[in-house]
């Protein structure tokens, strides 16, 4: 960011190019390259710690919300909202809104950490540029940071290496997935394998869920029927991570509720 008008509502930001990750997904060798500079980019930024406010150039305090227990369920509630009715054609009952929410509390408990970083959210292959001319992290230029929050460094690597718009081969995340744990563990006594891997499986989870609804809103209420064709993969991407035994509870209420089976249709 060059310069920024906080009260107009103007900034001036670099132009990184065409390079999205996106533009790059045909080429395996280059995307390669780009999802290595992303996880190593996301792993660096986990040992590092982060403010809970930043200073404008404008010289207003800007301080982060967290991205608790709250704002998760807020989020998860979205596929209750517009998934659900997008499948059933009406609104589900408060019962039934009522177990999911416990569900998900039961689960959400595992993701609240003592360290939160900065997770921009919004961390895919359309919102990712591949500057191979720069070093380091600085490969990676990063855009639609604006929802930035305080929290679990997973979300954003489920993000990437679950991205709902493109298909990355289960074989494929699991190679990256242990890329990052490899780069953390080596430089991080303290950094805990497989409470990182409950994390991941559970935001990859609510992530899911919330993007469900998202997609959905964007159909019915503004008018984007695109989003419908990411709908099955989004499914199989909920599905995957409902498989980890952490998810038990949210398994068992979409198992009842909204089997995979009924999923899989919600595109057409």
């Amino acid at each position: 960011v060059f310069a920024i008008d906080t009260e107009g509502g103007l900034a001036v930001i670099e132009d990184f190019g065409a390079s999205s990750f996106r533009s790059l997904v045909d080429e395996p060798e280059q995307f390669g390259l780009c999802l290595t500079g992303a996880v190593m980019l996301l792993a660096n930024a986990a040992k590092t710690s982060w403010p809970d406010h930043v200073k404008l150039s404008s010289g207003e305090d800007y301080r982060l919300s967290h991205y608790d227990m709250d704002a998760l369920l807020v989020e998860a509630e979205l596929c209750l909202d517009w998934y659900w009715p997008h499948l059933k054609a009406a609104p589900p009952s408060q019962e039934i809104r009522d177990d999911f929410m416990v569900a998900w509390r039961e689960v959400l408990h595992l993701v609240q950490t003592d360290e939160p970083l900065w997770v921009l959210r919004d961390f895919h292959v359309d919102n990712l540029f591949w500057l191979p001319d720069r070093d380091g992290d600085r490969k990676v230029g990063l855009i639609d940071t604006q929802d930035c929050v305080l929290g679990h460094p997973a979300y954003d690597l489920a993000s990437l290496l679950q991205d709902v718009r493109i298909t990355i081969p289960a074989d494929v995340e699991k190679d990256y997935f242990d890329m990052y744990v490899a780069a953390r563990g080596a430089e991080e006594n303290s950094f805990n394998a497989g409470s990182f891997t409950t994390a991941y499986a559970v935001l990859g989870a609510q992530r899911a869920t919330k993007i469900l609804g998202i997609f959905a809103r964007l159909n019915a209420r503004d008018g984007k029927p695109g989003y419908l064709s990411h709908l099955p993969r989004t499914s199989d991407v909920l599905e995957h991570n409902l498989r980890h035994p952490a998810l038990a509870p949210v398994k068992a209420w979409f198992d009842k509720h909204l089997p995979d089976t009924l999923r899989q249709g919600a595109g057409s």
